[in-house]
């Protein structure tokens, strides 16, 4: 059977808090497919069809830090998973308050 593969993300950003819309387009998607944001599954995760899913973004685990993360499909049946990941880019929070803090701090 063939590997499902993501090809484009919706959203590539979100805060830190999770949250995030996201669908992903692609092909050879199953009803079984797990979407992990580096080892954190996506909540809310729906098969449209073969070529659709729609999920919601999970928390980074570290909301003072932005990062990176790759978003890959796995089977829960197979375990089998994508073999080319998409990035998703969380922002911190506090990283646009305490830059203004800082600006407000210099003026």
């Amino acid at each position: 059977s063939e590997v499902a593969e993501v090809g484009r993300l919706s959203c590539d950003r979100g805060p830190c808090t999770g949250g995030t819309a996201v669908w992903l387009q692609g092909e050879h998607f199953t009803p079984e497919l797990l979407v992990l944001f580096g080892d954190v599954p996506a909540k809310e995760v729906s098969y449209v069809c073969p070529e659709l899913l729609t999920c919601v973004a999970p928390p980074s685990g570290d909301d003072e830090r932005s990062r990176t993360v790759d978003v890959r499909l796995v089977s829960a049946v197979s375990g089998r998973a994508s073999r080319r990941p998409l990035p998703f880019h969380y922002r911190a929070q506090s990283a646009a308050s305490s830059a203004a803090a800082a600006a407000a701090a210099a003026a």
